[in-house]
């Protein structure tokens, strides 16, 4: 019997139910840069929105992160990505933006699995933002454009180490100006939320899990549509979005905590290994 408890003591070790020691702690810090923004850095420019411009768009795009392993587990309570508007000028109340879209979403799933995104979070908290230097993402035609930052609320508990896939599927309503001319005549246009990304070491921080690339999925399936890294050859619109062929990865923050066990879980852990202690000293005894 106390072999059987000591294998139940190693069970809850592993699998206990998780709570968090606080909230709002950065886990993954790959957020906006800290210098070399827009046209006036040149060649040094490090930030980039994209967009899928397919009508409509079938495919979304993303990156990873990986948790850090300084702890046991850790449970993600926030995920913060940031977009741009391309109608939108600066200080533009975010409700104007939230309404152009039918859902804003974030896909989540563990990297290398394969196979459809599960959507953790389809009710962001959008607010405006900016800049180091209170600029926003300057386009190709030299004027600036509103960004947002979405705050997707998640309850997720996992190991330290582990690597997740991300992805925010922005649906759009029908864009009945498409301004900038991309489907065609004749074609039905969709609003666009254009994600940041950053070029590191550009960007002037270090970003946590940066590799120069990142990725276009299939919306539905999952499956890779496009990689954007310093090798690729991607280019929309006939203009080359890959900063200077130096690739790029999503600007991410992923926000949460040490995962810690529930006290009544803690009270069984402590119990288990009290018992398995007792039996580690009857062998020694006899």
């Amino acid at each position: 019997m106390r072999k059987i408890c000591a294998l139940l003591v190693v069970g809850m070790l592993v699998g206990a139910v998780a709570g968090t020691a606080g909230a709002g702690s950065i886990l993954v810090d790959r957020g906006l840069p800290t210098q070399n923004v827009n046209w006036a850095a040149g060649a040094d420019r490090s930030n980039v929105g994209w967009a899928d411009a397919e009508s409509p768009p079938s495919t979304m795009i993303g990156d990873d992160f990986t948790l850090p392993a300084t702890a046991s587990a850790y449970t993600i309570t926030d995920l913060r990505v940031w977009v741009v508007d391309p109608y939108d000028t600066p200080g533009t109340d975010p409700s104007v933006m939230v309404a152009r879209f039918n859902s804003l979403s974030l896909g989540l799933r563990t990297s290398g699995s394969g196979g459809a995104f599960t959507f953790v979070s389809s009710t962001p908290t959008v607010t405006g933002a900016t800049f180091f230097d209170g600029s926003t993402e300057q386009g190709n035609s030299g004027a600036f454009r509103a960004m947002y930052q979405l705050d997707f609320a998640v309850n997720i508990t996992a190991a330290a180490g582990s690597k997740f896939d991300f992805a925010l599927n922005a649906v759009g309503n029908v864009d009945p100006r498409d301004t900038f001319g991309q489907f065609g005549t004749g074609t039905t246009a969709y609003y666009l939320a254009w994600l940041e990304t950053a070029a590191w070491p550009d960007s002037g921080k270090a970003q946590n899990g940066s590799d120069s690339t990142f990725y276009v999925w299939d919306s539905t399936t999952g499956a890779v549509d496009g990689t954007f890294n310093p090798n690729g050859t991607e280019t929309w619109d006939g203009v080359d979005y890959q900063v200077n062929n130096r690739g790029g990865d999503v600007d991410i923050q992923v926000l949460g905590d040490v995962a810690v066990p529930e006290p009544l879980t803690m009270f069984a852990v402590f119990g288990g290994l009290s018992m398995l202690g007792g039996y580690i000293r009857q062998r020694r005894a006899a």
